[in-house]
């Protein structure tokens, strides 16, 4: 039995090193957000977008822009989420991989009830994320990632608490290289 566990890892070992890996030259990519969640709320009424410009040295920079709406008792909180990124993508032969972290704003703003829209200041936050991707063709690949996020935002009222904003987000994108 241990022969053949041996066996197996030296197989897959030698697969895995004679498989080619394939780095675009340079890349664009958009993605778009499925799921946002804050604190273990789910958004509603989700949208925005993520672009990414890879590079030929495997490090690429990416601008992220979306918001989300959240329902509390007899209030709706629309927040806007904006990021700036650096990331890696990984060598990797057959899927690809690529892993960041970025630095960004988000903006809260209470939509119900009308007169509180500027309670809280712009919140400093901070995310990492991996995306995973399967190649359809040799310079396109089809992709999901998963952003986890978090920062506070300071209430401008006494009344109301400052607002941690701790989460993540779920996105599918696709990226064609040149």
């Amino acid at each position: 039995m241990k022969q053949l566990i041996v066996g197996l890892v030296a197989f897959a070992a030698l697969g895995w090193m004679a498989t080619p890996a394939h780095a675009d030259f340079f890349a664009v990519g958009y993605d778009l957000p499925v799921s946002v969640t804050v604190d273990g709320e789910s958004g509603k009424n989700i949208n925005g977008y993520k672009l990414t410009l890879a590079t030929p040295i495997a490090v690429g920079l990416a601008f992220e822009s979306y918001a989300a709406t959240f329902e509390g008792d007899n209030t709706e909180t629309r927040i806007g989420f904006y990021f700036y990124e650096l990331f890696w993508d990984l060598p990797v032969p057959v899927i690809n991989i690529q892993i960041g972290g970025g630095l960004g704003t988000v903006r809260p703003e209470i939509t119900e009830p009308t007169g509180f829209d500027k309670v809280y200041d712009d919140a400093a936050m901070t995310q990492y994320y991996v995306s995973v991707g399967l190649p359809i063709a040799v310079l396109f690949d089809v992709h999901v990632g998963y952003h986890t996020f978090a920062g506070t935002a300071k209430s401008d009222n006494a009344l109301i608490d400052d607002l941690d904003i701790n989460g993540n987000m779920i996105s599918v994108g696709a990226k064609i290289g040149f």
